[in-house]
């Protein structure tokens, strides 16, 4: 990918922020101001408006731009039972295998602990806060270290023993945590990463942060499995391995009732994540899939600034739209943002 290019997308992104910005300014001065007129706020009322819709296709185009580009800055381990770095492990004591396209997402972790994925593993093989008798190893499937380097201890179908807490979340976005969410069976459906060290929360006041180059190596790790990005040292056959997800099907390990885990500052990383993307991970923005819509003619209500559905909040009008979209082109009926309805909504291969 030409860094010019992505440098121009992250440019464009600035100054249609600055532009929003001021024009927001100009809004509020105009709500604010006592002797505002009626016209007066309308106008400054469209010019913010339109201002918000260019920044959005500027961070769309952004988005874009960046879901193409490759990476190459973080060393990878295969540390897999029987490879010659292979982490401490069980031997005859195993995971149960899972279906890896029923995985409903990602589980963020740290280990409260240290960052040596070999003594952390060892830990998990003796009696440990999870089971008094020990585990087959590391129960996670990736450990990520302060350095960024990522450590692979497990087959993508083998369900550690990683999340626990009783509930799991809201995965399906349909108000409720029932068994479509995986409740009961959370280890079988949420794929487990872990970052190494002790980070702060409000439970640990003492916790330390995580490092950058951890934060960037979880987010290029999900982006290869999911195909949303390509990273030159994790091994191909990882790319798109679960691409039926996303990257912004994530969740902290507190989802899943372990409040203190896995600290403030990757808790907010993660809620960027999640929104960030649209559902399974579109690059295209909430507004650029209601104006698709809308030019076939969908119904999407009279929501937002011109009165045709395009306000940018995905509601169940959009939905509603999308499931039609969806039985017009003889699609499965998800309801999702899915890849097969982006790519006969927007032409994409």
């Amino acid at each position: 990918m030409d860094k010019t290019h992505i440098d121009s997308a992250i440019d464009a992104v600035l100054a249609a922020a600055e532009a929003a910005a001021t024009d927001a300014g100009d809004l509020a001065d105009a709500v604010t101001a006592s002797e505002a007129e009626d016209g007066a706020l309308s106008l400054a009322a469209e010019e913010a408006n339109k201002s918000l819709g260019r920044f959005e296709e500027a961070l769309s185009s952004y988005r874009r731009v960046k879901a193409k580009q490759t990476w190459s800055m973080f060393d990878f381990v295969d540390a897999r039972p029987g490879r010659p770095d292979a982490l401490p492990h069980g031997g005859t004591k195993t995971w149960r295998r899972r279906d890896v396209d029923r995985l409903l997402g990602f589980a963020i972790h740290h280990t409260a602990g240290g960052d040596d994925p070999r003594k952390t593993a060892a830990y998990h093989l003796g009696a440990n806060h999870t089971s008094s008798d020990g585990m087959p190893g590391l129960a996670y499937t990736f450990f990520i270290r302060k350095d960024g380097a990522i450590w692979w201890a497990w087959d993508l179908d083998m369900a550690t023993w990683s999340q626990g807490g009783g509930t799991v979340p809201d995965a399906d976005g349909d108000g409720d945590v029932d068994r479509a969410d995986g409740l009961g069976r959370a280890n079988a459906h949420y794929l487990a990463i872990v970052l190494g060290g002790s980070f702060r929360s409000r439970w640990n006041r003492n916790g330390g942060t995580p490092t950058f180059r951890q934060l960037l190596a979880m987010q290029v790790l999900i982006g290869h499995l999911t195909g949303r990005c390509s990273a030159d040292d994790i091994p191909r056959e990882l790319f798109g391995a679960l691409s039926h997800l996303s990257t912004g099907d994530v969740w902290p390990h507190s989802a899943f009732g372990k409040a203190a885990c896995p600290g403030e500052g990757v808790e907010t990383l993660i809620g960027l994540m999640q929104k960030t993307y649209c559902a399974n991970g579109s690059v295209w923005s909430d507004g650029e899939w209601q104006r698709a819509l809308v030019k076939l003619g969908y119904d999407l209500g009279g929501w937002g600034f011109n009165e045709d559905g395009v306000d940018g909040q995905w509601g169940e009008d959009s939905k509603e739209a999308l499931v039609k979209f969806q039985r017009d082109r003889g699609l499965p009926l998800t309801a999702h943002r899915d890849r097969a309805t982006e790519a006969a909504l927007f032409g994409r291969p």
